[in-house]
């Protein structure tokens, strides 16, 4: 992929630059005629030799910047704006430092974006410019947003809105409530999300704005997908393709087919996930669009991990990243490693992953995003908890906690605490572990997060049985299971299913032990989830071994679950079912490796 074919990431910067040459033409006409009448037909005086530099910089930058050279357009704004402070053109100068935020922003330079922005915003009040100044208030919420500084976001966003709305630009004022409603999601104000995107649509209704109301309704999809109603968000993703499919978006309608897919994968059909992939990478590739690639590359990459194959979903990481890296998306790298990390984690490439997520912190911090900084804390203690460090774990699970509450990001928190569950059950602190796991229940219960629930619910489970207390763990393990079954999400019906389970193994009844792994195979199998199969598969040797004493079908299931652990590259689960492997070889009698 061409640096030059990424445009999508620089067209709000050309257009504003093409406006703010245009405009600064027209307000500087009367000025510039008033030095060099000659240059300028109808002017009767004369016209300022700097103004018209200045003016003829800025549509250079604007050219640069569409064709990619962010550097070069950078470079000509610099000089504009000198031109213009020497002059005294406070609108020249206000053009040329919002055109400097913005690249500064397209660029991942966040906080020098925020300067120059709010230098912008001064000069504009200073001329009275109430559009321009609402523009770079849009602005300087998105600059707040990627710095997960939501609430200065949001104020922003509201801020912009009602100056629109004051200067009689409608479409503008509904772009900046839309992103109002973004940011009450992101924040888990899941109502007042959906209350200003179905107010938003409404508006882009009026103004014959298909695209907007896709935007609005691909919003909307992904809402009803963190609340675990796939039928509302099937309806939604359909609904945004359609619309942008009207309005003539090939980015617009890969989107949607990326959040098809992303709805298929949760739900467990892996094969219906991969083919929304594969359509919507066709539409951005027709489109030219290298950043919408990208996502969809990431999206992809989440899925074969997923699904247990490493290689494929690395190499599908690093495209992303490479991709981002070229186009100066700092941010958007930064998820790359993050998700890249995540994938070594799970593939027991611990230092591997711990190198990823040291990458993916510094750019996060480059750019200011403490969100990110908390995300990459909380994925640095599950190596620690993976690795059984748990004072290390609870050392990065309580700061990633902390970020979350300064930041008000309650499914942040609530994932954390769900953590921190594990680390308590792990070291048998079986209160605490049911401690944190009600309170993560509870956030996520405010949230109306469904998904959050039911993972909450499952760990409670599992707390319940280690302690056993096999009715109150059944109790909520069955919670579990029906809130999965009605979001349709199998790969969790599949795990409630093995923990079941084991819990069955313990209480030595081996009968139901054996059906529960069985579902959970035939589950894990319809989402093609190999990880899981090989658990299952485990469990399975378990009840053949201890229940039937049947030796020769233990040793199957140990086998299968063996060589799927190592393609896996899962070397602690390999190593254990080997040695299970080879105590039932020796007859039943525990020998070491």
């Amino acid at each position: 992929m061409s640096r030059h074919r990424f445009t999508v990431s620089v067209a709000v910067v050309v257009t504003v630059l093409v406006v703010g040459v245009a405009a600064l033409w027209t307000g500087s006409h009367g000025a510039a005629c008033r030095r060099l009448p000659w240059l300028l037909p109808g002017c009767p005086e004369d016209v300022s030799v700097p103004a018209l530099d200045g003016a003829e910089l800025l549509r250079q930058a604007s050219a640069m910047a569409d064709a990619g050279d962010l550097s070069g357009a950078e470079q000509a704004l610099v000089r504009a704006r000198a031109l213009f402070a020497h002059i005294g053109d406070i609108n020249g100068e206000a053009r040329s430092t919002a055109g400097l935020g913005r690249i500064a922003l397209s660029m991942g330079s966040v906080e020098a974006a925020i300067a120059d922005l709010r230098e912008a915003r001064r000069l504009y009040r200073l001329n009275g410019a109430r559009l321009a100044e609402a523009q770079v208030l849009a602005d300087l919420g998105d600059a707040y947003r990627i710095q997960g500084q939501y609430s200065e976001a949001g104020g922003l966003y509201l801020e912009a809105a009602r100056m629109f709305e004051r200067e009689s630009a409608p479409a503008q004022a509904a772009a900046a409530m839309r992103a109002m409603a973004d940011v009450a999601r992101l924040t888990g104000q899941y109502r007042q999300s959906a209350q200003i995107y179905a107010e938003t649509r409404v508006r882009y209704q009026a103004l014959r704005d298909p695209q907007g109301e896709a935007d609005c309704l691909l919003g909307l999809a992904e809402l009803a997908m963190l609340a675990g109603s796939e039928p509302d968000a099937r309806t939604f993703y359909g609904d945004a393709r359609a619309y942008y499919e009207a309005a003539g978006s090939l980015p617009g309608t890969a989107r949607a087919l990326k959040g098809q897919g992303e709805l298929e994968a949760k739900i467990g059909d892996t094969v219906a996930a991969r083919d929304a992939f594969e359509q919507a990478m066709a539409l951005a590739r027709e489109a030219d669009a290298d950043a919408v690639e990208a996502e969809i590359l990431l999206s992809t990459a989440a899925l074969e991990s997923q699904l247990g194959r490493h290689d494929a979903g690395r190499k599908a990481y690093q495209q992303a990243r490479a991709t981002f890296a070229a186009a100066g998306r700092i941010h958007d790298e930064a998820n790359a490693l993050r998700g890249l990390a995540e994938l070594e984690r799970l593939a027991s490439r611990p230092e591997s992953s711990r190198q990823a997520f040291a990458e993916a912190g510094s750019l996060f911090r480059q750019v200011g995003d403490r969100l990110g900084e908390a995300a990459v804390l909380r994925g640095m203690g599950d190596i620690d908890l993976n690795l059984h460090d748990f004072p290390k774990a609870m050392d990065s699970y309580r700061r990633a906690l902390e970020i979350y509450r300064v930041l008000g990001q309650k499914s942040g928190q609530a994932n954390v605490l769900r953590s921190i569950g594990e680390v308590e059950r792990l070291q048998s602190r079986f209160q605490q572990a049911e401690d944190a796991y009600r309170a993560a229940l509870v956030l996520y219960s405010n949230e109306f997060d469904r998904l959050g629930e039911a993972n909450a619910l499952t760990g409670l489970g599992h707390v319940r049985r280690e302690l056993g207390d096999w009715r109150q763990a059944l109790a909520a393990y069955d919670q579990a299971y029906h809130l999965y079954a009605d979001m349709g999400v199998a790969l969790g019906q599949a795990n409630v299913m093995r923990g079941r389970g084991d819990l069955f193994v313990q209480a030595s009844d081996y009968e139901a032990a054996k059906t529960a792994y069985e579902a959970a195979l035939r589950l894990y199998g319809g989402a093609g989830n190999d990880r899981g199969r090989a658990y299952a598969l485990w469990g399975l040797g378990k009840v053949a071994e201890r229940d039937d004493q049947d030796l020769e079908a233990a040793r199957d299931f140990y086998e299968r679950a063996a060589g799927m652990f190592e393609s896996l590259e899962l070397a602690d689960e390999y190593a254990l079912t080997r040695a299970d492997l080879l105590r039932v070889l020796s007859g039943g009698e525990r020998i070491s490796l």
